[in-house]
């Protein structure tokens, strides 16, 4: 199971596009474009702001929780996200734990916790700018 997570913006139809090209493009993946602000899509710098700033971590979390359930105890988890995405791309392979198979981080901040850190069970490729 790939999990696409949304950029600041929300899920937009840039993450929903980007989805429906990973699915297409990867065989025997399933693509599921998760949504961390409950419908709410910002369409400026400064409503996107908000819309994070308004993102509580439990209720991401949940989501998250929501998402990983679905896939099921037997999936393998890959994850994919863009900025604000990125972040919670390697949250979500954290959370994954020993399903964990891949993540890819476009920019996003990383974690710095050693102790979360030392419970990752696959590659990590994180794309960032200077």
């Amino acid at each position: 199971m790939g999990i696409c997570i949304q950029e600041w913006w929300g899920l937009n139809d840039y993450i929903k596009s980007e989805s429906e090209i990973l699915s297409r493009e990867l065989d025997n993946v399933n693509i599921l474009a998760i949504d961390l602000y409950d419908g709410r899509v910002a369409a400026t710098p400064d409503s996107a702001m908000k819309l994070m700033q308004l993102a509580k971590t439990d209720r991401l979390e949940n989501i998250i929780k929501g998402a990983l359930a679905y896939a099921g105890t037997d999936a393998k988890i890959y994850t994919i996200g863009w900025c604000f995405g990125g972040m919670w791309s390697l949250q979500t392979t954290l959370l994954a734990g020993k399903q964990a198979a891949g993540c890819v981080m476009y920019y996003g901040r990383p974690e710095t916790n050693m102790d979360k850190l030392k419970t990752l069970n696959c590659d990590i490729i994180d794309f960032f700018g200077n």
